[in-house]
């Protein structure tokens, strides 16, 4: 199961998602290139949300530049989840956001948590958190380990779950996930008011 999510039409072709790394000539674009993993969590969801799923690139730029000046991105630690869940509340009014922590889970209500959340249609945003051992995955046929970032997961079948970050598709096994989760990782989870 996966869900379409959004696309932005870049001048170099369509990305799956923003990628902060292009951001690095824009207003506060250093900031967000290298902390603003949490803002483009945000901004991607928002656009889902609103069923503005295919953007061109100008005003995807405008729409993120716009929302980092009002979310103070900090150097180190990005985005707190309660800074996420609150602009995401801001900017959708019809639906309700929460964080659950990793300690929260075991390794199967992390799985069945995801599962549920795509079921109902919403993509489930994840923050990794501080991890040493850095969190595997696979993206364009090529296996990297992540540590402090937010990415948003899009899909899942069996153990694999599809996520987007850097404006591409990657793959994870969410039990990797769970056993790799840091200290301060966890769930952000979307539900509809109606």
């Amino acid at each position: 199961m996966e869900i379409e999510f959004v696309k932005v039409l870049n001048p170099w072709g369509e990305s799956y998602g923003g990628n902060q790394s292009s951001f690095q000539n824009q207003p506060n674009g250093k900031r967000i290139k290298r902390c603003g993993c949490g803002l483009m969590a945000v901004c991607d969801m928002t656009l889902f949300l609103q069923k503005n799923n295919h953007l061109p690139w100008t005003e995807y730029v405008k729409f993120v530049c716009d929302k980092a000046e009002n979310l103070g991105i900090t150097d180190t630690f990005g985005i707190p989840p309660k800074k996420i869940i609150k602009m995401l509340a801001n900017s959708n009014p019809d639906y309700v956001f929460s964080f659950t922590p990793k300690r929260k889970f075991s390794e199967n209500e992390l799985r069945d948590t995801i599962r549920k959340s795509l079921t109902a249609g919403f993509p489930v945003i994840i923050r990794a958190g501080e991890n040493f051992r850095r969190l595997p995955y696979k993206m364009n046929g090529a296996v990297y380990r992540m540590r402090w970032h937010y990415f948003t997961v899009t899909g899942i079948e069996n153990d694999t779950l599809t996520f987007c970050s850097w404006g591409r598709k990657g793959e994870m096994r969410c039990s990797d996930l769970y056993h790799f989760f840091g200290f301060t990782g966890g769930v952000i989870e979307t539900k509809s008011k109606k």
